[in-house]
């Protein structure tokens, strides 16, 4: 399904990236409680955990995404990357 808040995710993703993290996180549990079997809204939750240093968590969420659409490509590379722990927390795809 096509993320039916683009705007939405847009402010969620421009928040993490400025490491708004409490105005992210509402967001993105609305999305969740809404949306809970898309793949955008896991990945973005993964990636509000990695960012807060929650890995376990964040590589649930990732997984989640990828077990829902492995065509999502953000959540394929977050999986990748992160199981390689080998990438910086400025390298998440959103």
């Amino acid at each position: 399904m096509k993320n039916p808040y683009p705007s939405t995710y847009d402010s969620i993703v421009c928040s993490l990236k400025q490491k708004q993290f409490s105005d992210a996180y509402p967001m993105i549990i609305n999305l969740m409680t809404h949306y809970p079997n898309e793949p955008w809204a896991h990945n973005l939750l993964g990636c509000w955990y990695e960012m807060q240093g929650e890995i376990i968590l964040a590589m649930k969420h990732y997984r989640a995404a990828y077990a829902i659409s492995p065509s999502y490509v953000a959540s394929r590379q977050n999986v990748v990357e992160f199981q390689m722990h080998a990438r910086p927390v400025n390298h998440i795809y959103f």
